[in-house]
């Protein structure tokens, strides 16, 4: 099946694409080392920005970039996992979820500042081999942005959020001074769980997921089913918490 048919025009540097109503600006170079930004919105409401555009290295099944000498739009594609897989790990593992809510979307000079509050803080932990990240993914819904994160501690979790020399103390600080002033215009959320057990199975997909952020496996002959692969897919004893 091919791509759905799409106008497009050129604004400035962008390529800008109309697609079954929604509105994409891609390849946008930021400062701060982001390759790609995706930005969406459906006519009526506010911009959303796709998962895509917070890795500090992609690892995208699509990626639509500016059109070429042709005016058609480009398209690179990354590697996709043959057959079925399925994650290895059997140390702790922390699922932690954590998000924001554009409950005013007429306001991005108050929740962009905490939008990109998160990049900073994937890099940061990405670039420490020792900060107890294993992997994370970016996703969003129609309330807003979120990360589903995989931690190999609750400790190393816990160590980063309270660690004042790193970026997440300081953004803290910044928002609830925001939220004073500007009570219920952007909210943050997240939830946080200890994984006793785990199971996973991706089928024609990039590396993505818990299989990315521990260790990607073919699904073996005795684990095709989902409750097989559960019953052996016991995780390390957890880290006590005081």
């Amino acid at each position: 099946m091919g791509e759905p048919e799409s106008k497009q025009r050129r604004v400035g540097l962008k390529s800008y694409s109309t697609i079954e109503g929604w509105s994409c600006i891609d390849s946008v170079t930021s400062t701060a080392g982001w390759s790609c930004i995706r930005a969406l919105s459906v006519s009526g409401s506010p911009p959303l920005v796709a998962v895509d555009a917070l890795h500090p290295k992609p690892s995208r099944t699509v990626n639509w970039s500016p059109e070429g000498s042709d005016g058609a739009a480009k398209e690179e594609t990354v590697k996709i996992n043959p057959g079925r897989v399925t994650h290895q790990y059997d140390g702790e593992l922390v699922v932690f979820h954590i998000g924001m809510t554009f409950n005013r979307w007429w306001r991005p000079d108050l929740y962009l500042p905490v939008f990109f509050a998160m990049p900073a803080m994937m890099r940061e932990l990405a670039e420490d081999p020792d900060s107890g990240l294993l992997g994370y993914e970016f996703l969003f819904n129609r309330r807003g942005p979120f990360a589903v994160q995989y931690w190999s501690s609750v400790e190393k979790l816990y160590a980063y959020a309270s660690t004042g020399s790193l970026s997440h103390r300081p953004a803290w600080t910044r928002f609830n001074a925001m939220a004073r002033k500007h009570p219920e215009a952007v909210g943050v959320w997240h939830e946080t769980f200890v994984v006793e057990r785990a199971e996973s199975m991706f089928v024609g997909t990039p590396a993505m997921g818990l299989p990315k952020a521990t260790k990607t496996v073919p699904v073996g002959k005795h684990h095709h089913r989902a409750r097989t692969r559960l019953a052996d897919g016991a995780t390390g004893p957890p880290t006590r918490v005081a």
